[in-house]
C-alpha cells in the first residue's frame, strides 16, 4: 500500500485504491490471497483501519466512505489470466493490476488501458513487459528495486511501531 500512497503524492493527490477497478494476479498465500480479503475487508460499510496499517491505508478508506465511486477487486491466478486473454477480453478495465507469478513479460502494454497504475511483483523476473507498457501506464514498478525495498521498509517501519509499542 505504501507504493500506492507514493503514487498518490507524485501522480494524482485525488488518488485513492478504493474507488478503483483491482486485479491481483497470483494466488498466492504470501501476496494474492491476503492481499484480496484484505481489499474486500476494506470495501465493507463501517471497516476501520488499525493504526498498524498505517496513514496509507486510512486516507484511501476515507476517500472510498465520501466517493460514489466504489472499488471492484478480482483475484486470478495464470490460468485465470490466459483465460481472460483467449477470450479476447483485455485488462482494460482495471486501473490498478498487481502481478505476482514470476512469469518473465506476462503483461504487454497492448493488453493494458491507458493511465494504468501497475505493481510488478514478480519474483526472479519481472512480470510485466517495460519497453511495451512505459509510454501507456501512469506508474509502474520495476523489477528488481520496485516492490522489494518497499516491502524491507514496511517491515523496518512496523518493527519500530511495534518497540515504541512495547517500550
Amino acid at each position: 500500500m505504501s507504493i500506492l500512497k507514493d503514487y498518490r503524492e507524485q501522480v494524482d493527490p485525488d488518488f485513492s485504491y478504493l474507488t478503483q477497478k483491482i486485479l491481483i494476479i497470483g494466488q498466492s498465500d504470501l501476496l494474492g490471497k491476503p492481499l484480496y480479503w484484505h481489499i474486500k475487508k476494506l470495501m465493507e460499510k463501517g471497516a476501520t483501519i488499525p493504526v498498524a496499517f498505517g496513514e496509507a491505508c486510512q486516507i484511501a478508506l476515507d476517500q472510498a466512505q465520501k466517493s460514489d465511486e466504489k472499488c471492484e477487486v478480482k483475484l486470478v491466478g495464470k490460468q485465470g489470466l490466459e483465460e481472460i486473454i483467449e477470450q479476447k477480453k483485455s485488462l482494460k478495465d482495471f486501473r490498478v493490476i498487481v502481478s505476482a507469478t514470476g512469469q518473465k513479460n506476462l503483461l504487454h502494454g497492448d493488453l493494458l488501458a491507458p493511465h494504468s497504475i501497475l505493481i510488478d511483483v514478480g519474483e526472479p523476473q519481472g512480470d510485466i513487459d517495460l519497453q511495451s507498457c512505459l509510454n501507456k501506464v501512469d506508474f509502474i514498478t520495476p523489477v528488481p528495486n520496485g516492490v522489494g525495498p518497499m516491502t524491507v521498509m514496511s517491515l523496518m517501519a512496523n518493527a519500530l511501531d511495534l518497540l515504541k509499542s512495547v517500550v
